[in-house]
């Protein structure tokens, strides 16, 4: 799948995104893009230690946290 979606842009989809997103990461994730700021402006993206692609069930505690964070802001 990896190789499917290698050239796979998604730049031209930041006029369909909220004002104000969070973007969170397992710093084993091999998915995340390298180049977020060009999808939104006003992107807060945070990285979840030992964790993948699925922080938000590897490190429940920590996904929470930051999510309620980002709302509370």
């Amino acid at each position: 799948i990896v190789e499917l979606l290698g050239d796979f842009d998604c730049r031209d989809i930041k006029t369909l995104l909220p004002k104000d997103i969070i973007l969170i990461y397992g710093d084993h994730d091999i998915e995340q893009p390298s180049d977020t700021d060009e999808i939104h402006d006003n992107v807060s993206v945070r990285i979840i230690n030992d964790a993948g692609h699925f922080s938000f069930a590897e490190q429940s505690d920590q996904f929470l946290e930051m999510t309620l964070e980002f709302l509370s802001d």
